[in-house]
């Protein structure tokens, strides 16, 4: 996904898919591992390992990504919050600012702004990567 202005209306859209296709193919892939669970859990010696260990691995991978995902938007924030400080506390000392600075601060804002409204559909991502793909094998 793009985190720009022009494209943003578009993102959200794909996001609301995304999300509900996530929720369809959790459905769906809760269905197909319970009864891989209740077997290890009524046999663990015969239980199936392979697929039990995905469904920790898995996870792990797709919060690890949605954490970087989180991570690299909170420090885009961050960064803009900290040049806005430094600006504003140039005005307040008196001096002035020049119409090319208050566009950057203008810029900083906005791409800080879009950058928050995308990084839910970012962070999503991972998730429904790995729950769509987990849908279509386990038919």
């Amino acid at each position: 996904m793009a985190a720009n202005p022009f494209s943003l209306w578009l993102d959200l859209f794909q996001t609301g898919v995304r999300a509900a296709e996530t929720m369809v193919s959790t459905q769906n892939v809760l269905l197909a591992r319970t009864p891989i669970l209740l077997a290890a859990w009524q046999s663990p010696f015969t239980a199936d390992g392979k697929e039990l260990s995905l469904m920790v691995s898995e996870k792990l991978d797709a919060f690890g990504k949605a954490s970087q995902v989180h991570s690299r938007g909170t420090r885009r924030l961050r960064h803009a919050s900290d040049a806005n400080a430094r600006d504003m506390r140039r005005l307040a000392s008196g001096a002035l600012l020049w119409p090319h600075e208050w566009m950057a601060i203008m810029e900083r804002n906005v791409a800080a702004a879009v950058a928050l409204m995308a990084m839910p559909g970012k962070m999503l991502v991972p998730y429904h990567s790995a729950v769509t793909a987990n849908d279509k094998r386990l038919r």
